[in-house]
Parts: C-alpha cells; sequence; structure tokens
C-alpha cells in the first residue's frame, strides 16, 4: 500500500470517529437533560427519590455516552488524528465528562448521607455544567465536519446547548436570589430549596 493511501485511510477513519464523538457528546447530553428534567417532574409530583431511581438512570445513561465521547475523543488527541480546528471541541467535552464523573460521584455520596437532595445542591450544578461543555464541544465538532449529512445535527446540537444551558442559568437564579425564588418554586420542587 501507498503511504498516500494508509493516510487517506486514517484520516478517513478519523473523520468517522470524530463525527462518532459529536454525535455521542449531544445524544448522551439530551438523554442526561431528559432524564434531569424527569427527575424535576418528579419532584413536583413528590414522588419519593433515591439515587437509583429510573429517572437518575436514564440521566446516567447520558453521562455514560458523553464519557465514551470522550475517552475516543482523548484517545484522537493523543494520537494526533485530528485537525487543530477540532481539538477545542474535544476538549470541551473532555472537561464535560471529567466534571459529570466529579459531581456524579458527589451526588451519589450526597444521596447516601443525605437522602433525598434538593434541585439547588453543588453536585446538580456541576452536573449540569457538564452537559453545557459537552452540548457546545459536540456543536462545535459538527459545525466543523465536511459531511454534509452529520451536519444536518447542528441544530439537534444548538437545542441541546440551549436547553442544558437553560437549566443552570433557572438554577444558578435560585442559589442568587435564595428564598425569593425558592417560595413560588418550593411547592413545584418539594425540598429543591432546602439546601439554599
Amino acid at each position: 500500500m501507498s503511504l498516500t493511501f494508509r493516510f487517506s485511510r486514517k484520516v478517513l477513519r478519523s473523520n468517522h470517529l470524530i463525527a462518532t464523538v459529536a454525535v455521542l457528546a449531544i445524544l448522551g447530553t439530551t438523554l442526561e437533560i431528559s432524564g434531569f428534567m424527569w427527575d424535576a417532574s418528579s419532584h413536583m409530583l413528590q414522588e419519593p427519590e433515591t439515587f437509583w431511581s429510573i429517572q437518575h438512570i436514564t440521566a446516567y445513561s447520558g453521562i455514560a455516552l458523553l464519557l465514551i465521547s470522550a475517552i475516543i475523543g482523548f484517545l484522537l488527541l493523543i494520537t494526533k488524528l485530528v485537525e487543530i480546528r477540532i481539538v477545542r471541541g474535544i476538549k470541551m467535552i473532555i472537561i464535560g465528562a471529567a466534571l459529570q464523573i466529579v459531581a456524579g460521584t458527589s451526588d451519589f455520596f450526597s444521596h447516601l448521607l443525605l437522602g433525598a437532595d434538593g434541585l439547588v445542591s453543588i453536585p446538580h450544578l456541576i452536573l449540569e455544567a457538564g452537559p453545557v461543555l459537552g452540548a457546545f464541544g459536540g456543536f462545535l465538532l459538527l459545525s466543523q465536519m465536511k459531511d454534509s449529512r452529520i451536519r444536518r445535527l447542528i441544530p439537534v446540537a444548538i437545542v441541546t446547548t440551549i436547553f442544558t444551558l437553560a437549566s443552570i442559568l433557572f438554577n444558578m437564579s435560585m442559589v442568587l436570589s435564595g428564598e425569593i425564588l425558592c417560595i413560588p418554586v418550593y411547592e413545584i420542587f418539594s425540598h429543591g430549596c432546602a439546601i439554599l
């Protein structure tokens, strides 16, 4: 095989892997946000909550997809199979996944020690920062892809990024405004303001 042919096969494979990284990041973030929205609706219905609820399993399945995306992206970075324009998106996905691991572990131990937690807790805020980075990193990767079929997912990436950003901004506003927002929100998220 000629050197050119081998190089083109490597680049082709790396483009497929970059697309896989982007799609897994977006899909994982979408699944995670869906799980956490479902969890919030469970708070509204005042259902009992444990860490291993179906809502948390859904959200953490999304985190697992984001983590797989980050691992593949990390392997692409260390093998230097990516162009410089792709690196920023992959790094954002990796940082987002790392935040998810730290926050997920903290959330697990928080549930063990405290039982049910509120909507606004430090692990939850970090859990929401991770998908923002993951979704935006996936968007950056998709926007750099030349394949028009993959680029069709850009609107999904934009919507996912907006939802993740809106979620964390809402929760940050609750932290900053404290009891003022907690009064009307308390009935929806039965113990969401307890941490404040």
